[in-house]
């Protein structure tokens, strides 16, 4: 008998916000009624989006409705927690559905096991991220290079955490990130001057999650992940 609890792990590509959304939301209800049985990292990359955590406020971004449809970037309002941030292809988000009770650790915890995963991860490139008390989530030279915000629903975590790796920055600039005024955002290619291949990084955090969290990854496509998750109830999450 494996002495490790199983993560469910699944490379899930690009996917649509709203899909992801809706994805997580079928497996919280799913872990909640004890239909799926394992705890599941989902990652992935989205189209460009703005997200609104709980504090965010739609005066956190710094252009208007007209100017965003013209580039045909969404605003999708959340359940995590945080303030305002953005999604795009190049950067890679991940998706904790973890039944954290279970793993005997509370939500501050958790957060911190998954700054240290984003701080190896980097360090894997010669990077050195670190916390920093203006906010959570990962910081290297130039800025903040990850970003991370959960939410809670009866004792499960959704949501979760990106990393910027070679995508875009500019956006960043039309909002507060995470609500910060003044903030810099960086990322991975940046910071160590150099390509960094999306599928070695997805790789290599998924190894870091399996020793920070001490769990062995599963494997597990995207519809296997979908079967999974089942029906999502009425009430859900």
């Amino acid at each position: 008998m494996d002495a490790l609890p199983g993560l469910l792990v699944c490379e899930a590509g690009f996917v649509p916000y709203d899909d992801a959304s809706l994805l997580q939301n079928r497996l919280v209800a799913a872990r909640q009624e004890g239909q799926l049985t394992h705890d599941a990292l989902i990652l992935l990359e989205h189209e460009p989006v703005f997200t609104l955590g709980r504090r965010g406020r739609r005066q956190s971004l710094r252009v208007d409705e007209t100017f965003l449809q013209s580039r045909n970037i969404q605003v999708v309002s959340t359940l995590r927690g945080g303030d305002v941030t953005f999604h795009a292809p190049g950067q890679l988000v991940g998706y904790l559905i973890m039944d954290i009770a279970a793993r005997g650790i509370d939500i501050r915890q958790m957060v911190a096991k998954v700054e240290t995963v984003l701080m190896r991860a980097a360090s894997d490139y010669g990077v050195q991220a670190d916390q920093d008390p203006r906010g959570r989530g990962v910081w290297a030279g130039r800025g903040k290079l990850g970003s991370i915000g959960f939410a809670v629903s009866r004792g499960i975590s959704f949501h979760g955490f990106s990393i910027n790796v070679s995508n875009d920055l500019s956006p960043f600039e039309w909002i507060d990130p995470c609500g910060l005024k003044g903030v810099t955002m960086t990322s991975l290619s940046m910071e160590c001057k150099a390509a960094v291949d999306m599928k070695r990084l997805r790789h290599q955090v998924i190894a870091h999650f399996s020793t920070v969290f001490k769990m062995k990854p599963v494997r597990i496509s995207l519809n296997t992940l979908n079967e999974a998750a089942g029906a999502m109830p009425e009430n859900s999450p």
